[in-house]
């Protein structure tokens, strides 16, 4: 449980991040749209937050794909916290019955 509100947590507050990300990894439109001839200039990182603010909607385009992405990383984070904490769990109680083992 704790693993998929900290994946969730994760996620929420890294979505600004994945925009830009987003933005800078498809500009590759061959529209002659204004918006798409904007987008293939944008250079780097302060060029597309600067986009995304002034074109896609303010702070708020930052947020977009907000719900779906949260609601992917929940299960993913839960599945891999889980995983681990199994296996630890089984390889220390292994190692601690060789011990055990090796007193006698």
């Amino acid at each position: 449980m704790a693993g998929g509100l900290a994946g969730g947590m994760a996620a929420a507050v890294t979505t600004p991040l994945d925009v830009v990300k987003t933005v800078l990894q498809t500009r590759g439109c061959t529209c002659l749209t204004e918006d798409a001839v904007a987008l293939r200039r944008v250079a780097g990182f302060s060029d597309a937050a600067r986009f995304i603010y002034e074109r896609r909607g303010g702070v708020r385009g930052f947020f977009r794909g907000l719900g779906p992405r949260v609601m992917a990383h929940v299960p993913a984070t839960a599945i891999s916290w889980t995983t681990y904490e199994f296996l630890k769990m089984a390889i220390l109680s292994e190692t601690n019955s060789e011990m055990t083992i090796h007193k006698l």
